[in-house]
């Protein structure tokens, strides 16, 4: 296995596993708003406050990742 094969198979490997932190993470915040939503939910017994809050927690998420993005693409990568 010459070099090249072999940091391509590393690339491939940690591709793999950045994806699927990526995927777990994604998937533990969405359990988390879907638990504080209940969460609201319980305490005000009302569906529209249960919406207004998923509304703005997704709302919150997607405007923050817009923000972000122009300061990710200033840092340099490895």
């Amino acid at each position: 296995m010459n070099y090249l094969e072999k940091c391509l198979r590393t690339s491939t490997i940690n591709a793999f596993f950045i994806i699927c932190a990526r995927c777990i993470a994604d998937f533990g915040s969405v359990l988390s708003m879907i638990a504080l939503s209940s969460y609201v939910f319980v305490i005000s017994n009302n569906v529209y406050q249960f919406s207004m809050f998923m509304v703005c927690s997704l709302c919150g998420s997607l405007f923050s990742s817009v923000i972000s993005l122009p300061f990710f693409r200033k840092m340099p990568g490895n």
